[in-house]
């Protein structure tokens, strides 16, 4: 206290005729007296701007506290009831409260089962489901008829070394730990799983309207220190006032979690109280977390800890705090620690605008977004816990790094992003084999249903227990039905894999499930990214899907706002590497990126074509541009155009050019080099490869990969935008290296970074013998066949430079002349118009589907088995043979192969198409006869969905080439009627007319097998 006063010394008397002063000592002065016992002093008046607000609307104390100050005798000034606690004592209607609460407490503590059982729709009648839902022992809150999935084997983790690792790197004795990652990603459940083995107190940072786990105490009091008239949400710093406002919403906000934190200790020392009669056990932490989770007792309406900390809204409960944590220390032991656990922290530590409302960027600190409201809450807990007895937890989507800059315990805050996924196979299904029927999963339908499951669900843990929450209030019934309403609501796509397992369900005349899904996609969270490198990142990302299938498509560390938004997510442990590569967001977002929200209205107007989409939504990016040109030429090259209409070239143009041209893709098959022609509209599979350095790209250009693909896209920014092989009418082959721009551009500028002395060039991992390795590959012919004349070849370049603006056309003329005019060209911008008119959007979006939507191989040991037949013969083997043989060979043993190795899906699908079929010919054809039905049915065949077949043979798509159409077409016309079938293409048409997705577009591996190979 000497000490105290021996400040306020240092002021005279005239110093106090400034009223800034005078606040500033009677700030001591209360500062000093607060530290004596038993005092009644009003701690908010500790601060200097509540003192000057005080002084100035009371001048009569002011007189009190200068005569003081001059007799050094501040006794009157100490005696004034209007710097003391507006209420000394503890408030009637908080005991009352908690005089309530005990006996309820009591039972609570007491019941076997504190939480209420999860029961299914009574309507089900089915004995062994019900015995087996049953088993489950799911939890519910009972004002609500959906199972808790979040809370199934609760406290289980300790069972698994990996998973109780992750618990025991947040829960850290004296640390802050800040774990970061996308929603629904697993943070909650390790901090209830940290909670059942310490104790602790659960606080979730949620709108009052959003009825989820955990008490609303916390967001109660956000709301009522928004309101309160003497808070600044948006302080102005360059006025004089700046700093009073400041520290008064410190203090203000200080209050507030001070009346939370005591509410909790009370209840929990109520609760120790109780429990100890029997003596604590490790369960009673356990039951002390369900109390937090579900604060709803009989007869006592709504929350208790809101309640209780309503009871206390004006009370000062620091000097409270300080008692009540005694008694807890008293009752668990003198080691005893305790765990604060924050979750959803982004609501009071992120400044994005959508959040804003409750963090408070700018009431705390004059730079934005330094010290938002949830560095007061845990200021708070420092200042009343003492470190040696608590630690805290913080999770959330978005809580930046540089708001603890500033921060004196540093050094105490460790972050991690560690929270596991389901990206692997054997781990989702034995999260599904957890809750559904082993019955049911041993049958074939089963196994289909783990298989699609998988594809669509893998990823954060949210995606597959919203599923499962939907099978369980289905009671397990029509499980295929069930995932694929729960894929439409969560992406507004309808998915086809499944329609043999959804018709057989319908047939058993079950009631179909109607609006499943409690998993949107938020579309309005892309809207919300308003920061243009989250935008651009999200768009390149769906156009990357859009031609590769690579697995992860990585972010870099500073476009976390991907992640607060539930896009992408960690897939480290330091918050390092960003991926998004989870079907249902990509797949949500490519279908609500061909849809345009009107201006008048949230209704929705679809995008005519993919022409129309692209301009809805341009390609920010070069590398972007190039998946959609990879998508384009797919299909431009359908039709064999000429050369020259595709690409421009200057005057005049080059005779090669003047040939119609196929897109090809080459395969290297030991030491020969086999090429097949892709036909876009029928193609399945990634169209490109996505090359991170020169190795890739050289495996590419020697035709090494096993999954090789038509295109390349290199990724570094040196390197060229897009590779492909084109086929010419004289049997020669042409590389084509594209260079484009996002924007504008008149051409030269791009041609000088396809110049060879720039081109592959790597700031950081140089290498210039693979940088010339590369060149030489280019720069020789891609591939020589016997056809080929050496006339044509001399006369054919083996390479082309093409270039490429998305926002304008590029005039060849302006490229250069000379020897290398020839081998100069710009995308022809008119053409590719007019093609992409007549590509639908539909097929845009199925080509994502099929890219991120397919099976993943789990082992190399699954890669093996997926390249030999059941007699041991291996896929090069096989490939060898079939060179030997004629198409109608080929015809014969492709339809032998066929009935050999058809696996469950694909017998679905074939009778799928057998029944469209079917129906096809019967309106358009009644006198066709059956042997002309079975071959219009082959022609057709359709293997979308078959899972184990795409996993079963590798990832090499034939097309079927001349010689085999026309065996075809011999077929066709020797069988032919007055009313003749229709062809494979009018039934694709009108497949498509049936469906909002055309399902054979999609579908057509197994006929690909049937091209041969001109080796």
């Amino acid at each position: 206290m000497e000490e105290g006063l021996e400040m306020l010394r240092q002021y005279s008397c005239s110093d106090l005729e400034n009223l800034q002063t005078a606040g500033e000592a009677m700030a001591i002065l209360v500062s000093t007296y607060l530290t004596q016992p038993h005092t009644l002093l009003d701690s908010r008046f500790e601060v200097t701007t509540e003192c000057v607000r005080l002084l100035e609307r009371e001048p009569q104390l002011y007189e009190v506290l200068k005569r003081a100050h001059t007799t050094q005798n501040y006794d009157p000034v100490v005696a004034s009831a209007l710097i003391h606690r507006r209420e000394t004592i503890f408030p009637a209607g908080a005991q009352k409260y908690l005089d309530e609460l005990k006996p309820l407490l009591v039972r609570f503590i007491n019941d076997a089962t504190p939480m209420a059982r999860w029961t299914c729709d009574p309507k089900l009648k089915d004995p062994a489901l019900l015995a087996h839902i049953e088993s489950l022992n799911l939890l519910s809150p009972e004002t609500s008829e959906i199972p808790l999935v979040i809370l199934k084997d609760l406290g289980a983790f300790v069972d698994d070394p990996v998973l109780f690792d992750r618990v025991k790197n947040l829960f850290v004795l004296g640390k802050k730990i800040i774990i970061v990652n996308t929603s629904g990603s697993g943070k909650t459940r390790l901090l209830f799983e940290g909670l059942c083995h310490n104790w602790g107190f659960y606080f979730t940072i949620l709108n009052l309207m959003v009825r989820d786990l955990g008490s609303r105490d916390m967001a109660a009091a956000i709301e009522r220190l928004s309101g309160d008239p003497d808070f600044t949400r948006d302080i102005d710093f360059s006025a004089a006032d700046a700093d009073r406002k400041t520290e008064l919403n410190h203090a203000l906000a200080e209050r507030r979690v001070c009346q939370v934190l005591l509410a909790r200790l009370l209840i929990f020392r109520m609760f120790l109280e109780i429990a100890s009669d029997a003596g604590l056990t490790e369960t009673h932490k356990k039951t002390w977390l369900l109390l937090q989770l579900e604060p709803y007792l009989p007869r006592l309406y709504g929350d208790i800890f809101r309640r209780l900390t309503d009871h206390l809204c004006d009370y000062d409960a620091q000097r409270h705090i300080s008692k009540t944590l005694q008694d807890v220390q008293a009752l668990l032991g003198a080691d005893s620690h305790l765990f604060l656990a924050m979750d959803e922290a982004q609501s009071v530590a992120s400044d994005v605008s959508y959040l804003a409302k409750t963090s408070f960027p700018r009431a705390f600190n004059k730079e934005a977004g330094r010290r938002p409201l949830l560095l007061n809450i845990l200021g708070t807990w420092s200042k009343h816990l003492s470190k040696d007895c608590f630690s805290c937890v913080v999770a959330g989507t978005d809580v930046p790094v540089h708001i603890f800059d500033a921060s004196e315990d540093i050094s105490d805050v460790r972050w991690t992003s560690d929270t596991g996924s389901f990206d692997d196979r054997s781990l989702h299904e034995g999260y599904l084999r957890r809750f559904i029927p082993a019955s049911y999963l041993s049958t074939e339908e089963g196994k289909a249903f783990l298989d699609r499951a998988w594809l669509w669900t893998r990823g954060r843990h949210r995606h597959t227990a919203s599923m499962m929450t939907d099978l369980l209030v289905w009671g397990f019934q029509q499980p295929h039905t069930v995932l694929d309403s729960f894929i439409t609501k969560a992406t507004d796509f309808q998915p086809l894999d499944g329609t043999k397992w959804t018709e057989m369900e319908r047939s058993q005349n079950w009631t179909v499930p109607e609006d499943v899904g409690s998993l949107s996609f938020q579309k309005h969270l892309f809207l919300a990214a308003n920061n243009r490198n989250v935008r651009v990142a999200l768009r390149d990302a769906v156009y990357h899907y859009l031609a590769t299938g690579r697995r992860h498509f990585e972010f870099q560390k500073d476009e976390i706002g991907l992640v607060s938004l539930g896009l992408g997510r960690f897939v480290d442990k330091n918050m390092s590497e960003i991926v998004f590569d989870e079907p249902l967001p990509i797949v949500g977002l490519a279908k609500w990126m061909t849809e345009v929200p009107s201006q008048s209205s949230r209704q929705r107007s679809y995008v005519d074509n993919f022409l129309s989409h692209i301009q809805q939504n341009p390609p920010l990016t070069s590398k972007a541009f190039a998946a959609c040109l990879a998508f384009y030429f797919s299909r431009a090259f359908d039709s064999k155009p000429l050369l020259s209409d595709i690409f421009s070239f200057g005057v005049p143009i080059p005779a090669w050019a003047m040939q119609s041209a196929s897109l090809v893709e080459l395969h290297s098959n030991a030491s020969t080099v086999c090429d097949s022609v892709v036909v876009g509209s029928d193609f399945v599979g990634p169209l490109a490869t996505s090359a991170q350095n020169l190795e890739e790209v050289m495996s590419w250009l020697e035709h090494l990969n096993p999954e090789q693909t038509p295109f390349c896209i290199p990724t570094h920014a040196s390197f060229p935008d897009l590779l492909f092989v084109l086929k010419l009418e004289d049997g020669t082959y042409i590389s084509v290296m594209m260079r484009v721009s996002s924007g504008k551009s008149n051409g030269p500028d791009l041609l000088t970074d396809l110049a060879e002395g720039r081109l592959f060039y790597h700031e950081e991992h140089d290498d210039p013998s693979s940088r010339q390795r590369v060149m030489e590959r280019l720069n020789s012919p891609p591939y020589t066949r016997d056809a080929a004349t050496s006339d044509n070849l001399r006369q054919t370049p083996t390479l082309l430079c093409v270039v490429a603006a998305f926002e304008n056309q590029i005039d060849p003329g302006c490229l250069g002349e000379g020897a290398s005019q020839s081998t100069q060209a710009s995308l022809c911008m008119d053409t590719l118009h007019h093609l992409m008119t007549a590509c639908s959007v539909e097929a845009f979006v199925e080509t994502i589907v099929l890219n991120v939507v397919k099976r993943k191989r789990t082992s190399p040991a699954e890669d093996a088995v997926a390249q030999t037949d059941g007699e041991g013969e291996s896929e090069t083997e096989r490939e060898s043979k079939r060179q030997k043989l004629t198409p109608v060979e080929l015809d014969q043993e492709d339809e032998q192969g066929r009935d050999r190795t058809k696996d469950a899906d694909s017998l679905a699908i074939d009778a799928q198409v057998e029944a469209k079929v079917t129906t096809t010919l019967a309106t358009d054809s009644p006198r066709v006869s059956k042997r002309d039905h079975d071959t219009s049915k082959a022609e057709s065949a359709v293997v979308l969905g078959s899972a184990e077949a795409e996993s079963s043979k590798p990832q090499t798509f034939r097309s079927v080439d001349s010689e085999v159409v026309e065996h075809v077409n011999k077929k066709v016309r020797r069988k032919s009627k007055p009313s003749p079938p229709p062809s494979a293409r009018t039934l694709r048409s009108q497949f498509k007319k049936q469906s909002p997705v055309s399902v054979t577009k999609a579908v057509r591996g197994r006929r690909r097998e049937r091209g041969s190979q001109n080796c």
